[in-house]
């Protein structure tokens, strides 16, 4: 590409361009009336006015700062992405001691549940029980023969097993 240095010096247009100058400046310089060049570009100036400095110098701050703002937001996506990363390698690690964690919860909670529920029972059941008791006080009648020991049962169905209740 004649953009490049190695496309520039390839390319026969640009050979033809640079010959065209070199004569048209020879044939100033014979003349008398074109200024010489000095080494920093600038014709017949030692250099260029303040405000085109300024001016320069402005362009050249707003490009910079457009640049690091790039790079920053590059740096940020990256920093977001790279804990994005992390984040999901740390839930992949903890996952099963989550799991387990939840598993022991659900059983506990299970088990506390059966547990208030056969409380509640055996406190219905003695409460029950006390209430007859106090009316057969009250009526003067005796007491209901035990029930066998293969029927007594701790629990809901005992309510259900023992003769006259």
């Amino acid at each position: 590409m004649p953009g490049t240095s190695a496309g520039a010096s390839n390319s026969t247009w640009v050979a033809h361009l640079r010959s065209c100058a070199k004569d048209y400046h020879a044939q100033k310089g014979e003349k008398g009336d074109a200024q010489p060049r000095k080494a920093g570009g600038a014709v017949g100036r030692s250099s260029p006015p303040a405000k085109a400095k300024a001016r320069e110098v402005g362009q050249e701050i707003r490009k910079e700062k457009a640049a690091t703002k790039t790079r920053h937001a590059a740096a940020g996506k990256a920093l977001k992405k790279d804990d994005k990363d992390v984040r999901q390698a740390v839930k992949k690690t903890e996952a099963p001691a989550r799991a387990a964690q939840k598993h022991k919860v659900a059983s506990e909670e299970k088990r506390t549940k059966k547990g208030m529920n056969d409380e509640a029972t055996a406190r219905a059941l003695k409460t029950v029980q006390e209430r007859r008791a106090v009316r057969r006080r009250m009526t003067g009648k005796s007491a209901p023969p035990k029930a066998p020991a293969r029927q007594r049962v701790t629990g809901k169905s005992s309510a259900f097993l023992l003769p006259g209740y």
